[in-house]
């Protein structure tokens, strides 16, 4: 059997608080092949932010398992990316900009790194906006880039290369 992308056995969380417990995730088990896309819906406080800390190993379960590509997680992957709900760019830097950073936190040379910085652009289709969007703009198309506006400070979509 081929190993998976990220699996998740079993895993749970507890917060506690003085003598005061709560469960936020109860034996949490899934598998993600590479391609595969995952939605998770719920209401605010059901654990989905927690869920994604603990797979890009920000958070470490309180039991279970998280693999990615079958070797355990232990510490911040760096293969996992969050794109969080309220924006989490740098204003005073161009769309563009903006994806060089995180390439270049990967250690991607300059060049290569405007090359895919390009690339990424034009596969969400924000390619025409490297400069960059107004904030009406931003918040019609940003879901096509990943970038997930709403409210609160959860996590809005997960990426894993």
């Amino acid at each position: 059997m081929a190993e998976h992308l990220l699996e998740l056995r079993n895993v749970s969380q507890v917060y506690r608080s003085g003598d005061r417990e709560f469960l936020a995730l109860k034996d949490v088990s899934l598998a993600l092949d590479e391609g595969e896309f995952l939605v998770l819906l719920g209401p605010s406080g059901c654990g989905k932010s927690t869920l994604l800390r603990i797979a890009t190993g920000l958070q470490r379960p309180t039991s279970g398992e998280v693999l990615y590509r079958g070797e355990p997680v232990r510490g911040v992957n760096p293969r996992a990316t969050i794109v969080f709900q309220t924006f989490a760019l740098f204003p005073w830097l161009t769309v563009l900009e903006n994806v060089e950073v995180a390439l270049a936190a990967r250690d991607v040379p300059p060049a290569e790194r405007r090359r895919r910085a390009l690339e990424i652009l034009d596969r969400v289709g924000l390619d025409g906006f490297e400069g960059g969007l107004s904030p009406g703009a931003l918040r019609r198309d940003a879901p096509k880039s990943g970038v997930c506006p709403g409210h609160g400070g959860g996590a809005g979509a997960f990426m894993l290369g």
